[in-house]
């Protein structure tokens, strides 16, 4: 499993965050634990609330009070590990939050996920080798 290149851009809400039935609550450090990773930081700040909301997918929201919690949506069909993960890279990359970002940096699982079309390593075909294959496609 990749990171998605783009996540949804993050809400501010004045509301305070609260707990619905579809969600639960972790801290920065047990999310990159529920992820497979070790949290990188230490401190006050890795106690930081996440909750993870599996009633709708792709939206992020930062309450302002309660010392900032995030609520992030994930597929609720998705693995646990899946959706920590994904929690983890939606707050690295659209939270920007410093903490997570260190946590998941050269991870083989945090990669944003290769774009279709030619391996990044191979080479550019030839004149030749591109007229073979436009001749072989369009031969009746």
């Amino acid at each position: 499993m990749a990171l998605p290149l783009f996540f949804p851009i993050p809400t501010i809400i004045s509301a305070r965050i609260t707990l619905r039935g579809s969600e639960q609550t972790l801290s920065l450090r047990e999310l990159c634990k529920a992820a497979g990773c070790e949290c990188r930081a230490t401190g006050e700040w890795t106690n930081r609330p996440v909750v993870i909301d599996t009633s709708r997918t792709d939206y992020i929201e930062i309450g302002q009070a309660d010392w900032m919690p995030v609520r992030i949506g994930v597929v609720s069909t998705a693995k646990p590990i899946e959706q920590a993960r994904y929690a983890l890279g939606a707050m690295a990359y659209a939270v920007f939050d410093v903490v997570a970002r260190q946590s998941i940096a050269g991870l083989a699982w945090s990669r944003v996920a290769s774009a279709r079309g030619r391996p990044p390593l191979s080479k550019a075909l030839t004149g030749a080798q591109r007229q073979r294959r436009f001749r072989t496609k369009n031969a009746n």
